[in-house]
C-alpha cells in the first residue's frame, strides 16, 4: 500500500505530460510570437484568425494568461 500512491502519482503525471494540443484547422491562420510590449521584458502573443477576409463583423475571444 505504501508504494501505491507514489506509483499512481507517477503514472498520472506521465499520462498528463504525454497529451498534445489538437492540430489547427486548415482554414485558420496562426500568427505566432507577435511582440506587443517590450518594457522591462518582451511580451508576445499568438493570434489565430480565419484565413478568409470578411466585411461582416466577427466575434472575438481574448484569452489572457496571468503568467507564473
Amino acid at each position: 500500500m505504501r508504494i501505491f500512491f507514489p506509483l499512481a502519482s507517477c503514472v498520472l503525471a506521465l499520462t498528463a505530460a504525454a497529451q498534445t494540443a489538437p492540430p489547427i484547422p486548415d482554414n485558420i491562420l496562426h500568427e505566432a510570437d507577435i511582440e506587443y510590449s517590450n518594457v522591462g521584458q518582451r511580451v508576445a502573443m499568438d493570434v489565430l484568425r480565419p484565413k478568409e477576409q470578411s466585411t461582416e463583423p466577427r466575434a472575438a475571444v481574448v484569452l489572457v494568461h496571468g503568467g507564473g
